[in-house]
């Protein structure tokens, strides 16, 4: 079994056995920009479990949370070593949700076999950025299910303090960087 990637599958092709998370790049809000500046989006998918579902048979609110936790760890650590951004000091030892917000749109019912998650860097400060997020149905990305931020300080495990962003890992932000 070879799993697919976001670049070979299409969403009829998404069922409960086969979830990808891959780099892509999305399409410009703008025609002025190029495809050479295009930024990235992390695109990951979340199979919804069983006991995500509360008693009126969609995701609890609470799992949203979870899910965006998923998506983040994903896009800075299971994908960190591609970036750059691993090793002693770095990001992939240390970083913390200092405020997250979620707007949800519509409620994710059962059965839905896959949610998925686009996360792009929509701030990108000295000691902290934000994450974006956009939570939509596999089967039909016309439906939203709730749109998401988080901000995000690099943390030194060693000093138990926050810490600046290097300049390695503001150029790797920068690259998911969509302006607004």
């Amino acid at each position: 079994f070879k799993q697919k990637t976001a670049y070979e599958i299409s969403t009829r092709d998404w069922s409960s056995d086969v979830c990808s998370s891959d780099l892509v790049v999305r399409e410009p809000d703008s025609l002025a920009t190029t495809v050479a500046h295009m930024p990235l989006t992390h695109r990951y998918c979340v199979q919804i479990r069983w006991d995500d579902l509360d008693l009126f048979g969609h995701v609890n609110n609470v799992q949203y949370h979870a899910y965006l936790q998923e998506a983040r760890v994903d896009l800075l650590f299971t994908h960190g070593a591609e970036l750059g951004i691993t090793g002693p000091g770095s990001m992939s030892e240390g970083v913390v949700v200092a405020a997250a917000s979620i707007d949800h749109l519509i409620p994710i019912e059962f059965p839905c076999a896959l949610v998925v998650i686009d996360t792009w860097v929509s701030r990108i400060g000295g000691a902290s950025f934000t994450l974006s997020y956009r939570m939509l149905d596999s089967a039909d990305e016309s439906r939203v299910y709730a749109r998401a931020t988080s901000v995000l300080v690099p943390f030194d495990t060693t000093t138990h303090k926050s810490r600046r962003l290097t300049d390695t890992e503001r150029e790797v932000l920068g690259r998911y960087l969509h302006e607004a």
